[in-house]
């Protein structure tokens, strides 16, 4: 079995992928890589950890199959267009992460070029996400990154073992670009490759909630130090948000104002201005 972190537990590979990237996932203090508008690490750590219990990977082929995986859910994000995909109800963190999980569990595993192209049509039909999960606060969002890596495990492993997937799953007439967004633009998706790598334009959040409430956050912070702000002095608070986050952490108003819950808070702008 594969270990699941924090505990002394094994599990199946893609169980402990799915319990490694849904805890990793659950606080909200994973990286973010801004794009793309996705959470990599959550997704691609715990599907290449797991897969590397089942190989004699070496640090090296382990570092190459992270970069990698990043690089395939990073740059199909941007070729949705988040905008876009958000507007569909998706989650790119879910929905691209299973196929930079796939790509990096096929390289851990030393897949062939025609298994890992089947690996990736099979990834394709288990790319999900949905939104929905913002209009109770419920806890579905914290599995989509846990279902990303286990699903991307899964893939590699029937592709190793001679199951098929459609090779044109991402541009095809049916593909991810096409069904997932209204906007996509499939050039993005080879654009530039490697100059530099994706993964070096991650960040980390520094507050525990959704990322476009990071910005507005710092800055709130930065105004309150430079004039030594106290809570009663502070009558309004007025922000800007990004076009593509505002569905997100601003609508529908009456719940941002009165969140009921954890996941409610932590996509509320105005309940992160508060604490802030």
């Amino acid at each position: 079995g594969a270990a699941v972190i924090g505990t002394d537990m094994r599990a199946a590979p893609q169980y402990a992928a799915l319990a490694n990237g849904t805890s990793a996932h659950s606080l909200e203090l994973d990286d973010l890589h801004n794009e793309s508008s996705a959470h990599p690490e959550v997704v691609i750590f715990p599907a290449a950890l797991a897969a590397s219990e089942l190989s004699d990977c070496g640090g090296k082929r382990f570092i190459e199959a992270v970069i990698a995986g990043y690089e395939v859910m990073t740059r199909l994000g941007k070729a949705l267009n988040p905008a876009n995909h958000y507007a569909r109800g998706f989650h790119p963190t879910g929905t691209c992460g299973v196929f930079g999980a796939a790509a990096a569990a096929s390289i851990i595993l030393e897949l062939d070029q025609e298994q890992t192209i089947n690996a990736l049509g099979i990834a394709g039909s288990q790319a999900a996400g949905s939104m929905e999960f913002l209009t109770d606060g419920s806890w579905s969002k914290r599995l989509h990154a846990g279902w990303a890596a286990h699903n991307g495990v899964i893939a590699a492993l029937l592709a190793a073992r001679g199951f098929k997937g459609p090779a044109t799953i991402i541009e095809g007439r049916f593909g991810f670009l096409h069904s997932y967004s209204d906007g996509s633009d499939p050039d993005k998706v080879l654009a530039d490759l490697g100059k530099p790598f994706e993964i070096t334009k991650t960040s980390i959040k520094l507050h525990a909630c959704c990322r476009y409430k990071q910005g507005p956050i710092d800055g709130i912070l930065s105004i309150i130090r430079k004039h030594n702000l106290k809570p009663e002095e502070v009558k309004q608070v007025t922000l800007g948000i990004l076009k593509a986050g505002f569905p997100i952490v601003a609508e529908p108003k009456e719940l941002k104002y009165n969140p009921k819950t954890l996941v409610d808070a932590q996509f509320s702008m105005p309940f992160g201005a508060a604490v802030a």
